[in-house]
Order: C-alpha cells, then structure tokens, then sequence
C-alpha cells in the first residue's frame, strides 16, 4: 500500500469487471517491463507568459479530461488493436510489456471507418459497438457515482455528513485520475501498456491543441489570447474587455 496504494485501488475495482467479463489480467514480471517500447507522447505544456495582468485571465480546466478521453475513444487495454504498421503481420507483435496476435480474419470483418478509431500517434482502437472496454465502463461508473455524491450533498445541512459526502466524492475523482497512471506505470505497474498510455496523452493533447485552435481563430469575436496551458487547462487572457462582457463570452 506504501509504494503503489491507488494502483491497487483502481486495479480491485477493474478486476471486478474483468471477472464478470471472463477476461483475466496480465502479470508481467520486471524483465519484460524493462523490454516495453519507451513512451513518446508527452502532455501539453506551454511557455507562461510571465507578467502581472490588469486585464482579466480567465482559467479554462477541462473536467476529468483524461478519464473523459478514455470513454469518448473507448480506450482500454481490451480493445487496443495495437499500431497500426503492425496490424496485418503475421504471426504476434509487441504490445506493452507483452505480445499480441490478431487474426486476419478479424481485421478483414471490420470496417476502418465505422468500426476502428485510429489515435494521432497512430495506435488503433475498436469502438464501442464492437467492444466496450473495461476501463470506459470502469471510469463512467465512477463519474456517475460521483455526480450522484456531489447532487446529494445539496439536500443536506449537516456538517458531518457533508464532510463524509465531500470525502468520497474526492476519493472517487483520485481513482478516476489515476486510472490513466495505471495503464502506464511502467516500474511498479502490474501490467503496463505504452501503447494505452500514450494514446491517452496524446489525444488529451490534442483536445487542449484544439482549444487554443479555436480561441486563437475567434480572437477577433472574443478577444481572448492564450497566455498559459499546462495538462488540461488554458489561460486566456481578455484585453481591454469589461467583466460583465467577460463571462458572456466564457459561457456563451
């Protein structure tokens, strides 16, 4: 529990799933963690531009960004078809910190459009028609369950039990955010997976590439200008705008 408490926390809670699914979990020993291909992907993270504002600077942070990704994407170890300079070799190729094998027949019967979704580092993915991965229902659960905490804690006054509500409501969103650390502690990890991992950081990524896409290609309509971004939130800078106008163009 010292040295990897939360991997044990997402990894109960995922091997519940995985039994009612007849899936079983892999064990890698550490040499083969040490054979696992290196990550690539890295989060975004941009060069502050370090001065005191007078105008204001709205903060935009993405809600559960990464375990959002894995639902929308149906990312998961279950449904990771691998790289797709792989797919259609004969024989297993590498995958994680072990080996995988698909038949041709399985690849002929999906279609690349409507039934695969291929991440930007080029890492394939069935969607979720085809299969629903583990961690995407694990995570949605866990969302759900908390939405649910967060509206109850509305109806009620009492201190201590708000404080109990406010604790497993907080609990709920670590594992959610550690999940993503799960699929890609490659040390102290029981079965790591660089190609899940860095799909996740790479689509978060681009989610956050996209909103400085847009706030840039819509400056003259908001006047926003970003100044910061770091994992999973933007700083945006309004010159010369007034507060009122402010919040309008935030929530319009």
């Amino acid at each position: 529990m010292l040295s990897r408490g939360s991997q044990f926390r997402v990894e109960s809670m995922m091997l519940r799933i995985a039994r009612k699914l007849n899936y079983v979990a892999l064990s890698a020993n550490q040499k083969q963690k040490t054979q696992m291909r290196a990550p690539e992907c890295i989060p975004l993270t941009l060069e502050p531009e370090s001065k005191f504002y007078t105008d204001p600077v709205a903060v935009l942070d993405f809600q559960s960004l990464y375990p959002s990704v894995i639902i929308a994407f149906n990312i998961c170890f279950t449904t990771c078809l691998g790289r797709i300079e792989s797919i259609g070799k004969e024989g297993s190729f590498k995958f994680g910190c072990s080996s995988l094998f698909i038949s041709d027949n399985l690849i002929k019967s999906l279609d690349l459009d409507k039934d695969i979704y291929i991440a930007p580092n080029g890492v394939a993915f069935v969607k979720k028609h085809i299969r629903l991965g583990i961690l995407p229902i694990l995570l949605e659960d866990i969302l759900k369950t908390r939405v649910m905490i967060k509206n109850s804690m509305k109806l009620y006054k009492d201190d201590n039990l708000y404080k109990i509500f406010d604790s497993r409501q907080l609990s709920l969103k670590l594992i959610a955010n550690v999940t993503f650390g799960y699929t890609a502690a490659n040390f102290s990890g029981r079965m790591p997976c660089v190609e899940v991992g860095d799909t996740i950081v790479r689509v978060a990524r681009q989610c956050l590439e996209n909103s400085i896409k847009f706030i840039q290609t819509n400056y003259k309509k908001y006047g926003g200008r970003v100044v910061y971004g770091d994992t999973d939130s933007l700083f945006v800078l309004f010159e010369k705008i007034q507060v009122n106008n402010l919040i309008f163009c935030i929530f319009e």
